[in-house]
């Protein structure tokens, strides 16, 4: 039997409330035992220009932010990219 999910219907209602600053934004949200990560592609990232960046980055924060006001370790968590 697996653990419990930190990562509850309830948090992820409160997440999908905040506004993304860009439509199509993607990363994951991943459960670990005591923490959950959210999982940044860098291929993604790359799309954006730097002053988009700084929303898309400003968004994560507010993401990392509501996952914690429920008592939640938030941690982030990069994936690099390898060109295909």
């Amino acid at each position: 039997m697996g653990a419990a999910s930190l990562y509850t219907k309830e948090v992820a209602k409160k997440v999908r409330e905040l506004k993304p600053p860009y439509k199509g934004i993607k990363f994951d949200i991943v459960d670990r035992i005591d923490f959950v990560t959210i999982r940044i592609y860098e291929k993604h990232f790359r799309e954006y220009s730097d002053s988009q960046r700084v929303l898309v980055i400003d968004y994560l924060m507010q993401v990392r932010t509501m996952i914690e006001s429920f008592g939640i370790r938030c941690e982030f968590e990069g994936v690099a990219y390898n060109g295909n």
